[in-house]
């Protein structure tokens, strides 16, 4: 059950757990608690890299920093 929003995330069960990926804002609205990972977003972001984040339930677990 994958649902994508454009500009914004992507949500989908895994291993009967709901997944969240996407922007700050996103995870926000779909009940993650997002201040877990912001000082390491910020040192991505700083540093030029886009950041997504992770979310598992209501827990965001982790980040990815994009970069070329």
């Amino acid at each position: 059950d994958v649902k994508v929003e454009p500009g914004r995330g992507i949500t989908g069960t895994l291993d009967g757990k709901r997944v969240v990926v996407g922007n700050l804002r996103f995870l926000h609205e779909s009940g993650v608690h997002r201040d877990i990972m912001l000082s390491e977003a910020r040192k991505h972001r700083n540093d030029g890299r886009p950041v997504v984040f992770v979310g598992v339930g209501s827990a965001c677990i982790g980040l990815i920093a994009l970069a070329d």
